[in-house]
Parts: structure tokens; sequence; C-alpha cells
């Protein structure tokens, strides 16, 4: 029995895409961490950089949603500022691959490639967007 289980266990076990969706969930803390230091750079409570932080990790899981509901009944100018929108804010449903490879998807190299440049360009801009805001704070 425990020879069974144990080979069970290993069979499926840790792999390459399970490391590769420990990575995406990786990048997307450091996004919610360079969104939260660029918030926190011009707030003044807490508890306002926390609660905003979360509003926009939930607004970024129903993206997608929300973005498609708006173009199929929106005019030009509505698709300009959801367009922008889903720019300046990540699509945080994209990073949640970890439940597809607990099944047992395999994770392509070319999505986790595609994840990580995704999260790089998010994290620097907010971390970018933090310096400017917090190099024209007066002491």
């Amino acid at each position: 029995y425990i020879d069974a289980a144990r080979a069970a266990v290993l069979e499926q076990g840790p792999s390459w895409s399970l490391q590769g969706a420990v990575l995406a969930v990786f990048i997307r803390a450091a996004i919610i961490a360079s969104l939260a230091l660029m918030i926190s750079t011009f707030s003044t409570s807490t508890l306002f950089t926390t609660i905003v932080t979360l509003l926009i990790y939930f607004i970024g899981h129903f993206q997608e949603d929300a973005v498609n509901a708006f173009v199929n009944a929106s005019t030009t100018g509505g698709k300009i500022v959801t367009g922008l929108v889903s720019l300046v804010l990540p699509n945080f449903q994209l990073f949640n691959v970890i439940d597809a490879v607990i099944e047992g998807t395999v994770l392509p190299l070319a999505s986790l490639v595609k994840l990580a440049g995704l999260g790089l360009f998010y994290a620097v801009l907010y971390t970018l967007c933090s310096w400017f805001i917090f190099s024209d704070k007066e002491f």
C-alpha cells in the first residue's frame, strides 16, 4: 500500500509545470506589491492603501468579463476608455494557471515567458510611477 501511494505521489508530484505555476503566483504577488508601493506614495493612510490595492486586485480578476460586456454595448469613446483602463490595470485572471496545472495540464514555456514579460511590464510601470510620484514629495 505504501509503495503504491508513494508511486502515485511521485507520478503526480512536482513537475516543471508546477514550478511555472508557482512562478506565476510569484509574479502576480510582485505586481500587487509594486501596485501597493505606488499607491502608498500618495496615500497618507495604510488602510486606504490596503483597501485600494485590494479593490484593484478584484477589478483585475473581473476585468476580462467587464471589458467584454462594456465593449459589446459601448460607443467608440467607451471602447477607448475601456482599452486604457485595461492597459493600466493588469488582468490577474491570466496568472491563474495553477488550477489547470494541478489538474494535469502542461504549462507551455511560451505562456510562462509571456506571463513573465507581462508581469515585468506592470511591476516596472508601477515602480517607475511610484518613483516619479515620490520624487515630487517635499520633506
